[in-house]
């Protein structure tokens, strides 16, 4: 089993920066889809998300992101209508992902992901119990994709999809090692 972890940030700074948005999706050998689970998190009060200050002429590119893509709609809808002992809060969050991935999984299994470093950290720093429920490895598709690059540069690469949403990242790196395993990457 490969276990595929996305986050959705405010930032790319775990200390700054809070988790909007988590899912995970468990793979066989095959790359086929076994189960997934997707949350959003109520770290902050939505409606204090914005863009860009005054002062800002550039706004933020992951906040534009998240505001074109519908996430900050969803976390302000998400905020209202559920009371605060409901709300999917970093430690409810993180502890069904924990149960969730040891339901599936009999023993640890690796993280992937598109740099999943990235998700480590903030799984590290937000959601630490998480990690207790992985494996130290890493499959980290943006790796392959690195080496690909050098070792087939004649190999087309599958276009991006950039929906930056957990769950729709998630499928694309899984897409995209499907498309690495069919097209062999070593020369």
């Amino acid at each position: 089993m490969l276990v595929w972890i996305d986050l959705e940030t405010t930032g790319l700074n775990e200390h700054e920066h809070v988790v909007l948005e988590v899912a995970c999706v468990i793979t066989d050998d095959d790359l086929g889809s076994v189960a997934e689970y997707t949350k959003l998190v109520i770290d902050c009060d939505p409606t204090q998300l914005v863009p860009a200050n005054d002062n800002d002429p550039q706004p933020n590119a992951i906040y534009a992101e998240h505001f074109n893509n519908g996430l900050v709609d969803e976390l302000k809808l998400e905020y209202r209508t559920t009371g605060w002992q409901d709300r999917s809060t970093p430690l409810l969050v993180g502890q069904g992902l924990c149960d969730f991935i040891r339901q599936c999984c009999p023993e640890p299994p690796p993280l992937a992901g598109a740099s999943v470093h990235f998700d480590r950290k903030f799984l590290a720093k937000h959601m630490p119990w998480v990690l207790d429920a992985l494996h130290y490895r890493n499959v980290d598709v943006s790796t392959v994709r690195e080496l690909a690059k050098r070792w087939r540069p004649d190999m087309p690469m599958p276009p991006k999809a950039g929906k930056h949403r957990a769950l729709d990242d998630i499928y694309e790196s899984i897409r995209l090692l499907r498309h690495f395993r069919k097209e062999g990457f070593i020369g």
